[in-house]
């Protein structure tokens, strides 16, 4: 329309990268909308039976568009076979296979499965599925299907699927029903991301490259994109535009567009009201909003058809390969009757993968991933300790808090926690938790629901479960309860009120109160949208599960696939380090004698590959490798730059190699760079001397022994450890080598303190209080308006670091602590958001390596106020430096400690920040049964005298005799594990009080024992006793 002049102008400049302002710019002048009736009649006035003649041309134009129909190429059959008849023979030779005898279940699912695939003519499609997956196994690939699909016997029975949906319990009709005719089901599949292109490169072949295409998407502007582009154009404040565009809330649920955050944002709401160019800014943007602002390719879709492609849809070629691309979306794509096709690549199959080479290559075992028990407890035991990182679908900080509180033993706790931590249903993961640790019981709302939610302990958690509760309520047959979980999961109001009325109406016929068919409705109404169906989860939880069994079984083989995986990413990198490091597995820095093209497991460490370094590419590597599996390794500079093709290798590679310690062995690194233009110069010559037939003295056979004249290192100053650690970040992106932060010391302090690293900052802590540690690449200092002085600290975690504001009383007593490359644990609020994050400090103190320990350095607690002792909270005593004892005094206690000056603590173990979310409690309650060991944890045959001091202080006599119950616990390297393993004792613990005592029987890491008094006692019941065995092992539970 004419009204949008204004906006299409705004589009053009931000196409063309322009300003409304310019006078020289690209233009649209004139009438270019599409004009109304009364205005062609006014345009044509004078020949008025043009328009009469174009509406009778349209009249004769007759065509039919055949939707409903899937067109789709012909799979490959024996002769005189039909599609189901081939499918059906699959099917029952391939369940032979897996089962031997299929149970009569098998073969009675079997059947009916295969009844509804030929009723709904999808034989085809799924014999189609399955060439392309034999194919991608044919060739070693690791693939999977995705999605409900997994519910199919069929699948299982064919090699499709490795999920047994009996074993299981899925149901079939989540992924086809009699109702589905003309309505592909979605069968997504997964290969390895280095390998996808293989398997388009098939599907083209094999059907034909004009009969196959990717998929066009469009990006379309959001709200806050179209507020800030249109900002830009208009040539506003960035400021201002920034304020707005954030005014904007974020919520990827229900999406706020630009009128409903003018609506419900107050401050919004005014600046609209009272701004001109605020109202000019945010009217153009939302003429705008939604608008497709650029084309891209779809990561997953193919489209396949039987004709060619060019009889059917528009077509373009991609930008970067060239390869064709239709110009309709997937949406479109299914109108028309085309198939569309989704080859996914998973980077976590191409882990798996690759682990599984290594794994052959070190062992001699060929090990495939189906051939991996499903219930094995180390993989479990490693998912309870929260040790996530590479763990697929349960790496996020959130899921592996999750983990630690659900403690998962089995596919079915997986499965359930991976389909609970959605959107929707992420508020039934507490009760889901509870009612697994049978901390409160299961509840159903009618009797009818029992055998439907049994398995998830009366939570309703699958998609899956709303298909049976509709039919078990409301008697729906299987297509009505699909169309009532989709009619209800859009959430469009008609829909939703019409379907209510039926849902309650249909289940009072059947006999169900009206008041319990309300309240059923309301527990399916806002879990439709977004629950997993039950298939989907458990081929999640299943490569889940294989990525854990393999992180515990072969660790080094595991992360140095992982490592592989993401060597691209400087984040994740420093990550899986940090997570190789608590498991026991040294990542060693880039060798040139040692280091292949990517990371290598070498003799129980993971060695860096040379091409993770900034400016190594890998033709370079591979001239580095050739040479030195040629002709053995290298022995001084000189020797490298000799041997490794030096146009394969430049000079920018050997500086970058030289800085990050690659080559190490041959020289200091300052001296190293001094002499590299010589020896590259040399290396040359000689180079250059080979290639022409030429050769030297030293190089003939005339002489039996001859040594050609080495080059002489030059006499230069050492490159200081900060600037080491500088080439390290900039060309690694994280320290390899020793730092301040390989000191144990401060590693056992980081560990003991640290909520959060600083490279898993994201934008859900912004708004908490947080304890972070790292070591400081800056300090600055200003004053405030009053005149008073205060800082920021940057503290490093590379590739990322976060800016902590001390405010004067802070900054005044840890300013002079404060140097560059010194570690620092921080507490405070974190502001800003994951890209550039900072903390408002209330609490900030220097930490003390081995050598200031051995010294008897102090250190000094720098808070400005007092710190609140809470569950959970790191507290350090004087007298107990044990990890694991002082955790038992935080966990099982309930206050404040009063306002108190800053104190000297010793200098192995710093003060405590502030912790959060905990119950309050004095920690002073609880005594250990004895003083600490040299080792941390205290024994009290160490010291009797002090056991006898913790007796006579009790209320009863020295001389009684109590009843104990002793829990045997095994302390870990992991202090997040020993803290967790408590916080569930301390549950089970309150649950029976009584008048036990509970004694700790701590294995420490030494294999030493130290005896721990609990701060309160208990019912030795039954009820305890299996409760804790259940928790922490059948042998751990004794009565003495």
């Amino acid at each position: 329309t004419p009204e949008d002049k204004d906006a299409h102008d705004i589009l053009l400049c931000i196409q063309t990268g322009s300003l409304v302002a310019d006078t020289n710019r690209m233009r649209m002048d004139g009438e270019w909308h599409l004009k109304s009736p009364e205005e062609m009649t006014r345009a044509f006035d004078d020949h008025p039976e043009a328009l009469l003649n174009s509406t009778k041309i349209a009249e004769r134009c007759n065509i039919e568009l055949p939707f409903g129909r899937i067109d789709m190429p012909k799979p490959e059959l024996p002769d005189e076979m039909t599609e189901i008849q081939f499918l059906t023979q699959q099917a029952t030779e391939g369940l032979e296979r897996r089962l031997g005898d299929p149970p009569p279940a098998y073969q009675e699912r079997l059947a009916y499965e295969l009844d509804v695939i030929e009723q709904t003519q999808f034989g085809p499609y799924l014999l189609l599925v399955g060439e392309i997956m034999a194919f991608a196994r044919d060739k070693g690939m690791l693939t999977a299907p995705r999605g409900s699909v997994n519910g199919s016997l069929v699948a299982y029975a064919t090699g499709m699927s490795e999920i047994d949906p009996i074993k299981h319990d899925i149901i079939f009709e989540r992924f086809l029903t009699l109702g589905r005719k003309g309505s592909m089901p979605d069968v997504d599949m997964d290969f390895p991301s280095d390998r996808r292109e293989e398997v388009i490169e098939y599907i083209s072949n094999r059907y034909g490259k004009d009969h196959v295409a990717q998929i066009v998407t469009f990006g379309t502007l959001a709200a806050r994109a179209a507020v800030r582009d249109v900002g830009r154009v208009l040539g506003m404040e960035y400021g201002l535009v920034d304020r707005i565009a954030k005014l904007i809330p974020v919520n990827p649920i229900t999406p706020f567009d630009i009128n409903r955050s003018i609506e419900t944002v107050e401050e919004l709401k005014n600046l609209y009201q009272t701004d001109d160019s605020v109202r000019r800014l945010l009217d153009s943007a939302r003429r705008i909003e939604g608008v497709a602002r650029h084309a891209s390719t779809h990561a997953a879709g193919l489209v396949v058809s039987n004709d060619p492609l060019q009889e059917h849809v528009p077509l373009t070629r991609s930008g970067d390969e060239g390869n064709p691309v239709a110009q309709f979306t997937f949406q479109t794509i299914e109108k028309i009757g085309l198939l569309k096709l989704d080859v996914l690549g998973l980077s976590n199959f191409r882990t798996i993968q690759h682990a599984l080479q290594m794994i052959q290559t070190s062992t001699g075992n060929y090990l495939k991933p189906e051939e991996i028990p499903l219930e094995e407890t180390n993989a479990f035991e490693l998912l309870r300790r929260g040790r996530t990182v590479g763990i697929f679908q349960l790496e996020s900080a959130g899921m592996t808090r999750t983990l630690r509180d659900l403690a998962p033993s089995s596919i079915g706790e997986l499965a359930a926690i991976i389909a609970l931590y959605r959107p929707g249903p992420m508020a039934n993961i507490d009760t889901y938790i509870e009612r697994k640790h049978g901390r409160s019981p299961p509840a159903f709302l009618h009797e009818k629901l029992e055998p439907i939610l049994r398995e998830t302990f009366g939570v309703l958690v699958y998609a899956d479960q709303v298909l049976m509760i509709a039919r078990q309520f409301a008697g729906y047959s299987w297509d009505e309860a699909d169309n009532f979980r989709k009619a209800v999961g859009k959430k469009i109001r008609e829909a939703l009120v019409s379907e209510r009325e039926k849902f309650i109406q249909r289940s009072v016929e059947g006999g169900i109160p009206k008041d319990i068919a309300e309240d059923v409705f309301k527990l399916i109404e806002p879990f439709a949208g977004y629950g997993f169906n039950k298939a989907h989860a458990v081929s999640y939880a299943v490569i889940a599960y294989w990525t854990a069994w393999l992180k515990a079984h072969y660790p080094v083989e595991f992360l140095s696939a992982l490592l592989a995986t993401e060597a691209g990413d400087v984040a994740k990198i420093a990550r899986i380090k940090a997570e190789a490091e608590l498991l026991g597995v040294d990542v060693l820095p880039p060798h040139i004698n040692q280091s292949g093209i990517t990371f290598q497991p070498r003799d129980q460490a993971i060695v860096f590959g040379l091409a993770a370094v900034k400016n190594v590419g890998e033709a370079a590597v591979e001239a580095i490798v050739e040479a030195r599996e040629n002709t053995g390794a290298f022995t001084s500079l000189m020797n490298a730059c000799e041997r490794v093709d030096l146009q394969k290798a430049p000079r920018r590679a050997w500086e970058s190699l030289i800085k990050v310690g690659a080559l190490d062995e041959l020289g200091e690194r300052q001296a190293l760079l001094h002499a590299l233009e010589p020896a590259i110069k040399r290396g040359q010559k000689l180079q250059a001397d080979r290639a022409s037939g030429q050769a030297t003295m030293f190089a003939s056979t005339v002489f039996e022994s001859s040594e050609e004249p080495t080059l002489e290192m030059p006499v230069v100053a050492a490159a200081s450890e900060p600037e080491r650690r500088r080439w390290e970040k900039d060309l690694l992106g994280l320290y390899v080598t020793q730092s301040p932060l390989s000191d144990p010391i401060i590693s056992e302090q980081l560990a003991a303190n640290v909520d959060v690293r600083i490279i898993e900052l994201e934008e859900v802590h912004t708004g908490q209080t947080l304890t972070v540690g790292r070591i400081v690449s800056n300090v600055r200092s200003f004053m405030t308006r009053k005149g008073h002085a205060m800082g920021a600290v940057t503290l490093e975690d590379p590739p990322e670091s976060i800016e902590v504001i001390c405010f004067p009383r802070i900054w005044e007593r840890i300013a002079p602590d404060l140097e560059n490359d010194r570690v620092v644990i921080a507490s405070g609020r974190i502001e800003g958001d994951d890209n550039s994050p900072r903390m408002l400090a209330d609490n900030i103190y220097a930490l003390s390596t081995v050598e200031d320990t051995e010294s008897n350095r102090e250190i000094k607690d720098y808070s400005s106020a007092s710190v609140q002792t809470t569950t959970g909270a790191r507290v350090v005593d004087d007298s107990e430096p044990s990890q694991m004892s002082e955790t038992v005094r935080s966990t099982a206690s309930n206050a404040k400690s009063s306002e108190s000056p800053p104190r000297t603590l010793p200098a192995q173990q710093p003060p405590a920040p502030p912790s959060i979310g905990e119950d309050e409690n004095t920690s002073k309650n609880f005594e250990p049964t004895q003083q600490p060991t040299d080792s941390g944890l205290s024994d009290s045959s160490s010291n009797p005298a002090t056991a006898t001091h913790s007796e006579s202080t009790s209320n009863e006599s020295p001389q009684a005799a109590h009843p104990r119950l002793v829990l045997r616990l095994q302390r870990t390297p992991d202090p997040a594990f020993d803290i967790d393993l408590l916080r569930r004792l301390d549950a089970a613990a309150k649950q029976e009080p009584g008048e036990t005592d509970l004694e700790l029987a701590v294995v420490k890491t030494d294999g030493s024992v130290a005896r721990l008094r609990w701060p309160y006692r208990v019912n030795a019941s039954d009820r305890l006793r299996t409760a804790l065995a259940r928790e922490f092992g059948d042998d751990s539970v004794t009565v003495a």
